[in-house]
């Protein structure tokens, strides 16, 4: 596997970590919203001796079950942004031609027409391997063997 695919698996990680941890954050705030005071809603208020609810302790019960969550999220997120930095790191030390194009284009955003003056290819060149980058990456995300 080359370097620029496990960049790319890495990515796409840290995309889901980075999901499920806006997802899990998404429920805090909607928590805390619940918990604001308000205008009292009557159609839930009990008239025939329904038992009274503490909403304040339901809502730290509920809070105290989300925060573990949470940190394990928001920790899974760092481990998976720091693993993207370090492979990145690798990238741009490379010596092989197609994981350069690749930090350049798909790492540095540089566009292709700064790129060939970089790694010293015609702009043609660049477009191949571009190109071939891009083949591998999606025979990769497939499954399919990549020769």
């Amino acid at each position: 596997m080359n370097l620029y695919e496990e960049h790319h698996e890495i990515l796409r990680k840290y995309k889901e970590a980075k999901r499920k941890y806006d997802k899990v954050l998404e429920k805090k705030a909607l928590l805390l919203l619940q918990a604001q005071p308000g205008a009292i809603d009557t159609t839930k208020e009990y008239i025939d001796g329904g038992k009274p609810v503490d909403r304040f302790n339901e809502f730290v019960i509920k809070l105290e079950k989300l925060d573990p969550e949470l940190q394990r999220t928001r920790n899974e997120r760092d481990l998976q942004e720091y693993f993207l930095k370090k492979k990145a790191m690798e990238l741009k030390s490379s010596k092989e031609v197609k994981d350069k194009i690749y930090y350049y284009k798909y790492v540095e955003r540089l566009k292709v027409r700064h790129i060939p003056c970089k790694v010293n290819y015609s702009k043609r060149q660049v477009y191949r391997y571009l190109e071939e980058i891009e083949e591998s990456l999606k025979m990769a995300q497939n499954g399919t063997k990549v020769m």
